[in-house]
C-alpha cells in the first residue's frame, strides 16, 4: 500500500490497486459515502496515478451554504472540507513540495463535504485526460494553490446536490454561473446557498425533470443569462 503522511494535512497516495483506493476511502472517512467513493473510483481508476489529500480545506462553496444552513442545525458539522487532487502520473513523496512540475500530468480536484449524504462538491476534472468522455465541453482555467505550487485545471465545473440546501436546478444553475463567472469578467461568481435564495417563492420542490426546468427558467434571468427553452414532442429527442 502506497500511502505516504498519512497523519499529516497533506497526504499523497500512489494509487496502485485496490488497497490504495481503500485507503484513500479511509482517510477521507467522514467526508464521502461509500455511493460516492464508487462513483469516484469508477471514472479514475486506471485513469489516476496518483491522488494528493488536502485535509482541512477551506472551500468557498461549501462554507457558504455551512454558515446559512449547516451551522445552525442541531447535528454538528465541521466547517471545512477536504480536496483531492488527481494526476495520472505515479509521483514520489519526495516530489510532494514540488507539485508544480507536474501541470501536465495533473487531472483536477474533487472537494469532499462532511454533509453526510451528498459529499462531492467543487469539482473540475480535465475532459481531456479522461478517455470516456466524448464530444465537445465548454471549459475554464481554475487556478490551484496547494503547498506552494501553483497549478491550473481545466474543466467544467461541477457538484451534486447536497438536499438540504440545494436540489438538482440549484447545482445545475452553479454549475453554469460558476463557469460563466471564470471564462468571462462580465458576471459575477454566484454561491450555492445564494442560487437557492433565488427560488424562495416557488413552492414545491423540483422532484422531476419539468419542474426542475421551470425552476431553472425562474434562476438564470435572474443573473442576467438569456435562457431559450426547446422542447421536443412525445418520443423524440
Amino acid at each position: 500500500m502506497a500511502v505516504y503522511f498519512a497523519k499529516e494535512k497533506h497526504v499523497l497516495i500512489q494509487l496502485e490497486g485496490n488497497d490504495d483506493w481503500r485507503a484513500f476511502f479511509d482517510l477521507c472517512e467522514g467526508y464521502i459515502t461509500e455511493r460516492d467513493f464508487n462513483l469516484i473510483r469508477s471514472y479514475l481508476d486506471g485513469v489516476a496515478k496518483t491522488a494528493v489529500i488536502e485535509k482541512g480545506y477551506v472551500d468557498a462553496d461549501y462554507r457558504d451554504t455551512y454558515f446559512n444552513f449547516f451551522s445552525r442545525k442541531f447535528a454538528q458539522y465541521p466547517s471545512k472540507t477536504i480536496r483531492v487532487n488527481f494526476f495520472d502520473e505515479k509521483i514520489s513523496p519526495r516530489m510532494l513540495f514540488k507539485l508544480d512540475r507536474y501541470q501536465e500530468e495533473y487531472i483536477g480536484f474533487i472537494v469532499l463535504k462532511p454533509n453526510r449524504v451528498l459529499t462531492i462538491g467543487r469539482t473540475i476534472l480535465d475532459p481531456a485526460k479522461l478517455p470516456f468522455v466524448r464530444g465537445h465541453i465548454c471549459t475554464a482555467v481554475y487556478p490551484v494553490h496547494i503547498l506552494g505550487a501553483e497549478l491550473a485545471a481545466r474543466g467544467f465545473p461541477y457538484m451534486s446536490q447536497d438536499s438540504d440546501v440545494t436540489v438538482c436546478a440549484h447545482a445545475a444553475c452553479w454549475m453554469i454561473f460558476r463557469y460563466f463567472s471564470q471564462r468571462y469578467n462580465r458576471y459575477a461568481e454566484k454561491w450555492p446557498y445564494e442560487v437557492s435564495q433565488l427560488t424562495r417563492d416557488v413552492s414545491t420542490i423540483a422532484t422531476d425533470q419539468e419542474s426542475s426546468q421551470k425552476q431553472r427558467l425562474r434562476i438564470q434571468p435572474a443573473v442576467g443569462l438569456d435562457v431559450l427553452l426547446r422542447c421536443g414532442s412525445a418520443g423524440r429527442t
